[in-house]
């Protein structure tokens, strides 16, 4: 105690700057546990540089230390002393040993009677205390290996680990590594039962600085504030302790995540933001496991306190116990439900619930893509985790849409980001691979191919159930039953050629040729995969894209409806070349597809020849008859909700309807546009509603039917 007063008389008598060789002062070098030199200059942070270095390799006794080298003055300024605040309370001086200079730098020590340098394995410099003069903030530097070993260790006990390769850990305001852990590395200190006289000592200095010293204050409020359910904006770093459990809301529903960090983030361009970064278990599609990866969540800038409840993530910790309880059930059942999703072979399932497009632009980096705006669909979709691997290049069950933007660690400290980093998409170094998934913390959405809208979106599994066919919508079809089956066919002299089966469907439009897939697919439970080639056509990488849909319509064991086809059913020709490639892929895929594959078309005449052979069975659709458009009619008014219509008004209007030359489509269209008409009005569907749309209609249907004749005419000439 004695060398270290001595030293501070020394220090602010001395106007040179030489001290007494047993001052116990060292240089602005400090010695880390490996025998490397940290130097505290301009690169940590000290304006100015550094007054000094040490050139020594090992552990310099109080008694044997270099003096130090002053800057030059005019013999009559004083040196600084050290402020209150930084070395209150008063006795602090026996743990203190500060260097004078333009930037404050104070140094925890222990007493001498630890500083002799018999422990070769700790330093006697336990951290450094470094105050910037412009910003008065004050950085504590871990120098000790020892606590920098401890907070490793307790950190590592929740999955944060942490770099202590570094001479140095440096811990700025607010310490959330500090207060979040504090209690931890206490407990594992108190079990360890080797522990020198020098490092018990350093720890003891540390422990009495953020207890005791300037960070108490602020610890001491933000615990209160926790102890209270309460929250302010700029101590969120208190509540988000990592490891914790919390849950938020997406799509609606309640999902549980682990706590990584949090970190407040804001710029010139707009309102700061904290964002916490959370970690989840994710479906790799590719390697066909489970890992943990990371996501982001932002939680808004609030300028009073707010209920710790009422915020986006919410530490489960602060719900009540029988909350808290049935949530953690929930949960984790649905969690053992997406991992069988995740494992399980494509599965057609139904849908009925809010979604988002899987990706909204995957060539736009992560941080910068506009979040996707949130819709209702319904529907059959196919959950498939392999195709998603395969249609998006960096495919991941991990909810990508959902996720915000990039973080680090709370406390903003560089040495800290192998501890507290978030650069992007998980690496190989950032994801833990698991053979079983902690099902708590499963997400609670998965990616899904969307039958309808014929897009891959993000579903809630909580909403996914099994898909329900209609038995009787094949029966009410006039399509001639003989539809071969696929089995029984034979197989062609090449293997795995000639094993599909292919239909052609063709006549004019509305005549219900996707009305019959649509039936066979119910007849048949299989889902149906629509696909509009003149959309394909547009991908630069058409063959791939078509090699993809054909690789998912056999996987799925789905029915391949193509629609449009005279795109690449047309004859080929000589000048042709683009069409003659499309025609020619097609016709190999036809070959060798092995599942069920109809195609449609209003234009049969165009047809090349060679798709003649390729066809297995072909349909004339004809325009319909009165006899068959009172039957369609029918079948349309008995489809619609009893609740909602007149049917006994509707069906005897049928036999005059009938004789308005109307196809399918129109009359589904009419029948539908009539119902969203009443529903408005709040009243029953009537014939005279029927009668308004139909007269519509027909007035468009001769209208356009005389300017085809107009075109007709002027062509022949």
């Amino acid at each position: 105690m004695a060398g270290i007063s001595a030293a501070q008389e020394a220090s602010q008598k001395n106007e040179t700057g030489a001290t007494s060789a047993n001052s116990g002062q060292e240089k602005n070098g400090v010695k880390a546990a490996d025998g490397q030199d940290t130097t505290t200059n301009g690169a940590e942070g000290l304006p100015g540089g550094a007054e000094g270095s040490s050139s020594s390799n090992e552990e310099k006794a109080p008694g044997n230390t270099v003096p130090d080298k002053q800057p030059a003055n005019n013999g009559n300024k004083e040196h600084p002393k050290p402020d209150k605040d930084l070395c209150s309370p008063e006795n602090w001086e026996d743990l203190f040993e500060y260097r004078i200079s333009d930037v404050f730098t104070y140094r925890v020590v222990t007493k001498k009677i630890y500083s002799m340098g018999e422990d070769k394995g700790e330093t006697s410099k336990g951290m450094i205390l470094q105050k910037e003069k412009s910003t008065g903030e004050v950085t504590v530097i871990l120098v000790s290996r020892y606590l920098r070993q401890l907070l490793r260790d307790t950190s590592a006990s929740v999955g944060m680990e942490m770099d202590i390769g570094s001479r140095q850990i440096r811990l700025s305001p607010p310490y959330a590594a500090i207060f979040h852990f504090l209690d931890d590395m206490k407990a594992e200190h108190a079990s360890m039962t080797d522990t020198s006289p020098l490092q018990n000592a350093n720890f003891a200095a540390m422990c009495r600085y953020f207890e005791e010293g300037a960070p108490s204050a602020e610890f001491q409020t933000a615990r209160q504030n926790l102890a209270e359910g309460i929250i302010t904006y700029k101590r969120l770093w208190a509540l988000y302790k990592p490891g914790d459990l919390a849950c938020m809301s997406t799509l609606g529903h309640p999902e549980v995540v682990r706590i990584h960090s949090a970190v407040e983030r804001g710029g010139l361009f707009g309102e700061p933001v904290w964002e916490i970064t959370v970690i989840q278990i994710s479906w790799d599609g590719r390697t066909q496991r489970f890992q943990r990866s990371k996501r982001a969540v932002q939680q808004p800038r609030f300028s009073v306190s707010r209920k710790i409840r009422s915020l986006k993530l919410v530490p489960l910790a602060y719900l009540d116990e029988v909350e808290r309880a049935a949530m953690v059930e929930s949960v984790t059942e649905r969690g053992k439900k997406w991992a069988k999703l995740c494992t399980g072979k494509p599965i057609t399932m139904s849908y009925k619930g809010s979604a988002i497009p899987y990706l909204v632009n995957p060539g736009m980096p992560w941080a910068d893509a506009p979040r996707p705006e949130e819709e209702f669909i319904e529907g059959r979709v196919i959950v498939d985790p392999g195709a998603v691997a395969k249609a998006k290049r960096h495919a991941n069950l991990l909810s990508r849409s959902l996720t915000d933007k990039t973080v680090a660690e709370a406390g903003q400290n560089d040495p800290l980001k192998s501890m507290f980093d978030f650069l992007g998409l998980p690496t190989a170094k950032e994801v833990e691979e698991q053979s079983e998934p902690e099902y708590i913390i499963c997400p609670s959405t998965i990616p899904v191919f969307t039958l309808e809208e014929q897009e891959w979106m993000i579903v809630c599994v909580d909403d996914i159930c099994e898909a329900n066919w209609s038995a009787d919508a094949f029966e009410r079809l006039r399509l001639l039953r003989r539809i071969p089956s696929k089995e029984k066919r034979s197989d062609d002299i090449i293997k795995r050629k000639g094993k599909g089966l292919v239909m052609l469907f063709y006549g004019p439009p509305g005549v219900g040729k996707t009305l019959t897939a649509e039936a066979l697919s119910e007849k048949t439970q299989l889902p149906l995969y629509r696909v509009n080639l003149g959309v394909v056509s547009s991908n630069p990488n058409w063959e791939h894209h078509l090699d993809h849909i054909f690789d998912c319509a056999y996987s799925w064991n789905a029915i391949l409806l193509i629609g449009e086809a005279e795109v690449v059913l047309e004859e080929r020709t000589f000048r042709g070349r683009d069409q003659n490639t499309w025609v020619s892929v097609f016709l190999r895929k036809l070959e060798y597809y092995q599942g069920i594959l109809i195609l449609t078309t209003n234009m049969i005449h165009t047809i090349d020849e060679a798709f003649r052979s390729r066809i297995s069975v072909a349909y004339d659709y004809g325009e319909l008859d009165k006899t068959s458009r009172q039957r369609v009619w029918r079948d349309f008014i008995e489809a619609i909700d009893g609740r909602k219509v007149n049917k006994r008004g509707l069906l005897a209007e049928v036999e005059r309807w009938a004789n308005v030359e109307l196809n399918a489509r129109q009359i589904r269209n009419i029948l539908m546009t009539a119902e969203t008409v009443t529903l408005e009005k709040i009243s029953l569907l009537e014939a005279d509603d029927v009668e308004d749309i139909m007269r519509d209609t027909d007035a468009f249907r001769k209208v356009f039917k005389a300017k085809e004749a107009a075109n007709k005419r002027r062509v022949l000439g």
